[in-house]
């Protein structure tokens, strides 16, 4: 019985998790499964959401829209610099 509850708590608070960044954070659009790819979404849009803060703060009559657009292209110029460089697939799945 205890194995039981323990698995339902842990269950309960990736619901709630969920929940809060789906209501809270905009996630409505996240398709992600796993709890870890929903911690790495939620802390991609707390990223976004800071550099467009940066970008209105720097720049206060930027249009919202502008904003978001130019933020995004920071983000994801940073993330990318600080990606490992993936390998293509090749024809059939190979490498």
């Amino acid at each position: 019985m205890q194995e039981v509850l323990e698995a339902w708590f842990c269950r309960w608070k990736a619901e709630v998790v969920h929940r809060l960044y789906k209501q809270n954070l905009g996630q409505g659009r996240s398709q992600a499964r796993s709890f870890a790819a929903q911690l790495m979404h939620a802390e991609l849009v707390v990223r976004a959401f800071h550099a467009m803060r940066e970008v209105r703060l720097a720049f206060p009559g930027m249009a919202w829209r502008h904003a978001q657009r130019v933020a995004g292209e920071r983000l994801l110029t940073e993330i990318k610099a600080a990606s490992p460089p993936r390998r293509r697939l090749g024809k059939g799945g190979e490498r």
